[in-house]
């Protein structure tokens, strides 16, 4: 099949998103991964995009927003998608910056990236495995999957927050008593966000290990 598209995938968990350009590419969409704002700004440099699709929560220090603030002060044209697991929490800011489309994970291939990118595509009817509603099925990538976007959101929100409080710090007219809480509470958000980098690592290592052994998506954790 013919590439008529381009998919610049953006996304921190580089293990997940691996299979992502075999699969795009053998519905003729030509997809290139990154992890984090700089990578990103240097593929749309080089080259043209049908579509960007970003999470909040990227590599390095700049976020998924910051992203689209950078595209959106030279380029208005190319789509912007954000496809985020922390819910509607970030859409005011998503598509105040210039996002065309924000939804939350995991992607429908049709809906989250066939659509918006221009690509029609006949929906094929398969019959539909129905689960009673008290119960729910996890998968090993599922859940792996939930833990790192909770470990991902303490770890923006504790930045974003110590940076607002190191604003507030500098406020004169705050006592030396409450400047010195203030630089506590900076130092036990560190902690927090070194935990959490910890933590995410050490999914990094069990997806690394695991999911080239056993296919995570037929292994059951809760049923």
């Amino acid at each position: 099949m013919e590439i008529k598209k381009r998919l610049l995938m953006v996304n921190d968990d580089m293990v997940e998103m691996d299979s992502l350009p075999l699969i795009f590419a053998r519905r003729g969409i030509d997809t290139v991964v990154v992890g984090s704002v700089k990578e990103a700004l240097g593929q749309l440099k080089n080259g043209k995009f049908d579509l960007v699709i970003t999470d909040i929560a990227l590599n390095g220090s700049q976020t998924g927003i910051d992203l689209i603030k950078e595209v959106r002060k030279t380029d208005k044209d190319t789509k912007i998608a954000v496809a985020t697991g922390y819910g509607d929490h970030y859409q005011k800011a998503a598509l105040e910056a210039g996002a065309n489309f924000y939804f939350e994970k995991p992607l429908d291939f049709q809906k989250h990236v066939l659509e918006p990118i221009g690509v029609e595509i006949p929906p094929v009817k398969e019959e539909k495995k129905t689960m009673p509603a008290n119960e729910q099925q996890f998968t090993l990538r599922k859940a792996v999957h939930e833990i790192g976007n909770r470990h991902n959101g303490v770890i923006l929100i504790s930045s974003l927050l110590k940076e607002k409080l190191s604003n507030l710090a500098k406020e004169e007219k705050f006592s030396a008593k409450v400047k010195a809480a203030i630089a506590g509470a900076i130092d036990d958000l560190s902690d927090v966000e070194k935990s959490g980098k910890a933590a995410d690592a050490l999914l990094k290592t069990v997806r690394e290990a695991v999911y080239e052994k056993v296919n995570p998506d037929d292994i059951i954790v809760k049923e």
